[in-house]
């Protein structure tokens, strides 16, 4: 017997559905933020002879891409949680 009525249900899964795009964007992003700075530092900045393109970054850079590598770790953990969430709302 379920306490939802079928209109509490709908609701519920058409939030679900809209905060999973909403996490799909951010991961996105995240992703694409993870590559670019090596993109530009190869192409854009110029290297001393010898020196290799992660010798330019600065230790801001990287405590950036552990935010970023935590984001998307979160954003996995997200999705696995709303899909268990809608297998027991429906």
């Amino acid at each position: 017997m379920s306490l939802l009525t079928a209109e509490d249900q709908e609701w519920m899964l058409k939030t679900n559905s809209q905060y999973m795009e909403m996490i799909k964007v951010v991961m996105n992003l995240a992703t694409a933020s993870l590559v670019l700075p090596l993109f530009f530092v190869k192409n854009f900045v110029a290297q001393k002879d010898g020196q290799s393109p992660s010798q330019s970054f600065h230790w801001q850079a990287y405590s950036s891409w552990i935010s970023l590598l935590l984001s998307l770790l979160f954003g996995l953990i997200f999705c696995w949680a709303s899909a268990k969430y809608v297998k027991v709302v429906s």
